[in-house]
């Protein structure tokens, strides 16, 4: 923990002062407000004689005080801490925050430095991205029900009607429409099969999530692509929300791999840790620079998965280097 006193302290006030983000401190037993920067009063509406009036319970939405309160009974002295919040301005406007926390001794006490950033504007278009994803699956759902399932419907009903038209005169040429028709609705149950797998993967029901994921990869075995599946930890079963989404996240990089990467090996790794679970699929196939690279809708979409379950998605990727997808999630 980092002392502050004497000379340091007016030089550590004045690089509080100049800081173009939001800071404070405050006291680590009291939770009052101890020194605040110019931004955060730009930033928040309150004077600094406001603010040395509250405690940082003030500034949370009511409903996030008891969290607040929980979280800072297990702060550690010695770490630092990063987290997202929500802040109230003193118009009563709520904003999204990333803090980041710092552990210090000031003024003769046991105190917290904290900077935050507003991501209002971030959040919001995360929350849009992720709007936007399902409305493209519901899309594509759409598509694939006319493309395949309606078509073939329309299909079975012109080959009865053209044996019913037929079945008095030719009982053959009855049967072979009805043969038809038997063909037709075996393809439509089999695309309404996949539409539903698409929707709910079955292999979660047969097995756990180890073993769905070794399933999918014989698509990519049929392309000539060696897999290697590998498991680190002790296997648990996992929520059904939880599987569910690391399957799929599973299944669209390996289509993405299959489709666009030209690899001849692919890594699986499974790792069940004791709070948490990471998925990392590695490639050696061409390779790509993210930064000038558009962003996909199916990365789009295995980020919001990642997210919906409370976990985050890193991508690395670099040209003739292959690409490298981690998937962390608290489980």
């Amino acid at each position: 923990m980092k002392k502050i006193s004497g000379k340091n302290e007016d030089m550590f006030r004045l690089v509080l002062e100049n800081n173009p983000y939001p800071m404070w401190i405050y006291d680590h037993e009291t939770l009052q407000f101890r020194e605040v920067n110019p931004a955060a009063i730009a930033k928040y509406g309150y004077t600094r004689e406001e603010f040395l009036k509250m405690k940082i319970t003030q500034i949370r939405p009511k409903d996030q005080v008891r969290r607040l309160l929980a979280e800072h009974k297990k702060f550690r002295m010695d770490l630092k801490h990063i987290g997202e919040w929500q802040h109230l301005l003193k118009d009563g406007s709520v904003i999204d925050v990333a803090i980041t926390a710092y552990p210090l001794y000031f003024g003769g006490r046991d105190a917290i430095l904290v900077q935050a950033q507003d991501i209002t504007e971030r959040k919001r278009a995360q929350e849009a991205l992720r709007k936007l994803a399902v409305v493209e699956e519901r899309n594509r759902i759409a598509r694939e029900i006319h493309d395949t399932l309606a078509q073939g419907f329309t299909g079975i009903l012109i080959q009865l009607e053209a044996a019913a038209d037929v079945l008095a005169t030719s009982t053959t040429k009855a049967n072979s429409h009805i043969a038809r028709a038997r063909s037709l609705a075996r393809k439509s149950l089999a695309e309404a099969r996949h539409s539903v797998s698409e929707l709910r993967p079955h292999a979660l029901e047969k097995g756990d999530l180890t073993l769905a994921i070794k399933s999918l990869t014989n698509q990519a075995k049929c392309n000539g692509i060696s897999i290697q599946n590998l498991v680190n930890g002790k296997p648990r079963r996992l929520s059904q929300e939880i599987e569910n989404n690391l399957l799929r996240i599973s299944q669209e990089a390996l289509t993405n791999i299959v489709r666009h990467a030209k690899a001849t090996r692919v890594q699986i790794k499974l790792t069940f840790n004791a709070r948490s679970v990471r998925l990392v699929l590695k490639d050696n196939g061409k390779g790509f620079n993210p930064e000038h690279h558009p962003v996909g809708f199916g990365l789009i979409s295995m980020s919001e998965r990642a997210q919906r379950i409370g976990g985050k998605l890193a991508l690395t990727s670099k040209r003739g280097k292959g690409a490298k997808i981690v998937v962390t999630v608290p489980a």
